[in-house]
């Protein structure tokens, strides 16, 4: 596992909720993707917190610009059409339990890092 970090944005897209982890210090150099993979720009890289959720004790949401740690697997992880990072944060874990949601998103924590644009 691999450590980087990353900082709380919260934004509002299409009228809902949208809280991530952006300005990842990952080294794209460090994983490898396959040819029909698309490499996904490095200041798009991200951790979904929350996305399309409705929080119920909104007034716990952190601090924009608060900065977290986290692990990452530097394996490549594909369903044939994306390709991501699985990541590791008990912190964020936490952070969604305090808002009332799942410790984890259904899709769990992860970096995505390419997509194939072929299909």
């Amino acid at each position: 596992m691999k450590r980087a970090s990353g900082s709380i944005v919260i934004k509002q897209v299409k009228g809902r909720l949208w809280v991530k982890l952006a300005n990842l210090n990952i080294d794209a150099s460090e994983f490898v993707l396959p040819e029909e993979a698309q490499r996904i720009a490095k200041e798009d890289l991200h951790v979904t917190m929350v996305r399309s959720e409705k929080p119920i004790l909104i007034e716990n949401l952190p601090c924009r610009g608060k900065v977290v740690s986290f692990e990452y697997n530097s394996q490549v992880k594909t369903n044939g059409r994306k390709f991501w990072l699985e990541v590791i944060c008990p912190q964020l874990a936490n952070m969604r339990d305090a808002l009332g949601l799942k410790k984890q998103p259904t899709f769990p924590f992860h970096v995505t890092v390419g997509e194939n644009k072929q299909i």
